[in-house]
């Protein structure tokens, strides 16, 4: 669950395999398959509002193509980077890649420095909305799976 709020990648993926290897691991609880479906749709769900999120909050801050794309290879170098050679974490890691890639993209775009500002923290404030979203994607999948588990008990 902390992979949820703490923005590392794969938090909903790892309830969805975690569910699915518990059961084939262990053979005491397995989902039926409508559930493995569902899970699915929102494992997806969530990764393309992650990435639209990101997007949409530098466009509603009036970012360029440039702006918008800086934000995309800055997301994917700060994440990766951040967590595994700077070893300031995912989050920061993918905050500062965020803002610096929609910085820098919409920079060279454009020139101007203030809407460089306005697009980095246009691109930073949709990912931690899509954080959140994902928290709540992800809550509502261990519900699911939880609210399955117990009916299997009866």
């Amino acid at each position: 669950m902390a992979f949820l709020f703490l923005g590392i990648p794969g938090g909903t993926f790892l309830i969805l395999l975690g569910a699915v290897l518990s059961g084939l691991l262990t053979h005491f609880f397995l989902p039926s398959f409508v559930l493995l479906i569902v899970l699915v749709v929102l494992y997806l769900t969530g990764e393309v509002l992650d990435a639209l999120f990101a997007a949409a909050g530098a466009k509603k801050f009036g970012a360029s193509r440039g702006g918008v794309w800086g934000a995309f290879l800055g997301a994917l170098a700060g994440g990766l980077l951040g967590s595994l050679f700077f070893g300031i974490g995912a989050l920061p890691g993918l905050l500062i890649g965020i803002f610096s890639g929609a910085f820098l993209g919409e920079y060279f775009s454009r020139r101007n420095f203030l809407q460089s500002l306005k697009s980095g923290t246009g691109s930073v404030l949709g990912t931690l909305l899509s954080i959140v979203v994902k928290g709540m994607i992800g809550m509502v999948m261990l519900v699911l799976i939880a609210f399955q588990f117990v009916q299997k008990l009866k």
